[in-house]
């Protein structure tokens, strides 16, 4: 990884632009020590005023110009731009792929060519200061912490996951068993207030909990994410909503062991599922979920879990357009793939429980029309990306929907099963499990049961 420290001052604004700044009487008097002849433009308040030729941190444009600044440095080192993700670079010298993802001033690379990463570095070195670089099997990026071997690249964010539970400030870290109680409910009436309605000193708390649980739940722990998009979206939070936020953010430290795993084995082969759970919240609304597999063993590459935008009273109708935009994701993958010249299988698994949605999928000519515009749309274009070849529809059994773990509050055993299946899905593997009870669930008189089988130690329970 590669970093560019103060990488928007690099930027130049365009000439055009007329942008100026007011220096405070102190920084101006610091200014004249080191220029004098700008005595002469201070103003009667001891200020003064400038107008900028490069990008400073606050200004408005100042991370497009960068971004302009540092594209111009690698298209001149013979990258090319992805056209279906712009802070994704790539070049091909011979057999050799070489990758590079520009996160503002970060940059994560995988260089099959060693040469070329040497002159990227010089280059960077040469252009802007502060340049710093990361190497090895080890490295951190964006507080992930990624590990490489021959087998198998996991991402984790464990150090993360410390600041979280440290920022608690707890006496003693309780031990959860799962990220959500089974007293908490999600479709209480006290969620449909509105903001104006909160207590600010809570709904400050709230929202900085729910959005530290956020950005960990996105990158490494999607078995979190809707209950990070819940917590979210709540409007006027209570102290109970405090206190879930809490004990899923301790569950996370609980569980501080769970990696995501990507095997090196095998060949990538995308596999697609969907889940909508229909009228799900207080106020009518759904929610859905995309999950994306690039092959049968390693972890998800993709989750997202998101409130439906719209009112149904029709599953079939809720899933439809899930399923709809999971076709869509599907092929953003296989195109960024086959671009980079990695050519992958034709159609895709699109995994669904929902049988009608795929019985609609799957007809070879539709003969009746949705209830609307919005969901007639869906319909057909989902029929069409059957049709054309892009993806395979298939029904399967609701027990073995891991998309289930993205659209529904789950607790026990159940949530177990698919909060693993996000991490790998090799049979048996297990991740960070040190004794059984820990992947035991608990009823509400705390009695423990099972109601699945699952590979501890190579042996069955």
């Amino acid at each position: 990884s590669i970093d560019v420290s103060g990488a928007f001052l690099n930027a130049k604004l365009d000439e055009e632009e007329e942008v100026y700044v007011s220096f405070p009487a102190k920084l101006a008097q610091l200014a004249i020590q080191d220029d004098i002849n700008l005595k002469k433009y201070l103003l009667s308040n001891g200020s003064l005023v400038a107008r900028l030729k490069k990008c400073l941190y606050g200004l408005q444009q100042s991370p497009q110009r960068w971004f302009f600044t540092i594209r111009k440095v690698l298209l001149k080192l013979g990258f090319t731009a992805s056209q279906f993700d712009p802070c994704l670079f790539f070049k091909k010298e011979g057999d050799k792929l070489n990758l590079l993802l520009l996160y503002v001033d970060d940059m994560l690379l995988a260089f099959e060519s060693p040469e070329l990463a040497d002159i990227l570095k010089e280059a960077l070195i040469q252009e802007f200061e502060g340049v710093t670089t990361q190497e090895g099997d080890v490295i951190s990026f964006l507080g992930i912490t990624i590990t490489q071997s021959e087998s198998e690249i996991t991402l984790d964010q464990q150090g993360y996951i410390k600041k979280m539970v440290d920022s608690l400030e707890l006496e003693k870290i309780p031990v959860y068993k799962n990220p959500l109680g089974t007293g908490y409910s999600i479709t209480d009436n006290r969620f449909l207030k509105k903001r104006e309605d909160a207590d600010q000193s809570k709904l400050k708390i709230m929202k900085s909990l729910s959005m530290t649980l956020m950005y960990l739940a996105i990158r490494t722990r999607r078995d979190v994410l809707f209950l990070s998009s819940f917590f979210a979206s709540i409007t006027c939070p209570e102290d109970e909503d405090i206190a879930a936020v809490k004990r899923a953010i301790i569950y996370c430290y609980n569980t501080i062991n769970k990696k995501q795993h990507f095997y090196r084995e095998g060949e990538i082969e995308f596999i697609l599922m969907g889940d909508s759970s229909h009228n799900l919240f207080i106020n009518a609304k759904g929610q859905g979920c995309k999950l994306v597999y690039a092959d049968k063993w390693s972890a998800a590459v993709l989750l997202t879990s998101n409130v439906h935008k719209f009112v149904t009273d029709s599953a079939y109708e809720a899933e439809l357009v899930t399923q709809d935009s999971l076709a869509d994701t599907g092929k953003l993958y296989w195109s960024r793939l086959e671009e980079i010249g990695i050519p992958t299988r034709k159609p895709m698994q699109m995994l669904c429980d929902n049988e009608a949605v795929v019985n609609t999928a799957n007809r070879s000519h539709i003969t009746e029309a949705a209830r609307t515009k919005f969901f007639n749309t869906k319909l057909f274009k989902l029929f069409e990306q059957v049709e054309t070849g892009w993806i395979k529809s298939e029904w399967i059994t609701t027990k073995e929907m891991d998309a289930d773990i993205g659209t529904k509050p789950l607790t026990g055993a159940q949530y177990h099963y698919l909060s693993e299946r996000q991490f790998s899905r090799k049979p048996g593997f297990t991740h960070g499990v040190t004794d059984l009870n820990s992947i035991i669930a608990y009823d509400d008189a705390n009695e423990p049961y099972f109601d699945f089988v699952y590979k501890y130690d190579e042996e069955e329970v």
